[in-house]
């Protein structure tokens, strides 16, 4: 069986004091479709931004990485742009307007 395309282990972001993620455990697999919904401040962006790599999650204390793409703990995010399909109100709203 393939590794998961994206697999969250334990994920826990802090942005400045405040954590804005806390112990996040999710596996997305191919041919599956997800959606993340929640109230406005749930980490819905701070979660998708760990994919770009504009947010880091913290290193678990066994020092395995917490965040995996494709089974890999590095990824380049070009590549990454070409395999994945994001849709984020930012975007909506650059088409809208």
């Amino acid at each position: 069986m393939n590794p998961p395309i994206l697999e969250l282990l334990d994920a826990t972001v802090f942005k400045g004091e405040r954590r804005v993620l806390n112990g996040i455990r999710l596996a997305i697999r191919e041919g599956e479709h997800t959606a993340i919904l929640g109230p406005n401040g749930a980490g819905k962006s701070v979660l998708v931004s760990l994919l770009t790599h504009h947010e880091r999650a913290l290193v678990p204390a066994d020092g395995t990485s917490a965040v995996r793409v494709f089974g890999e703990d590095r990824w380049n995010v070009s590549e990454l742009r070409a395999q994945l399909g994001i849709v984020s109100s930012d975007l909506h709203q650059r088409f809208v307007a």
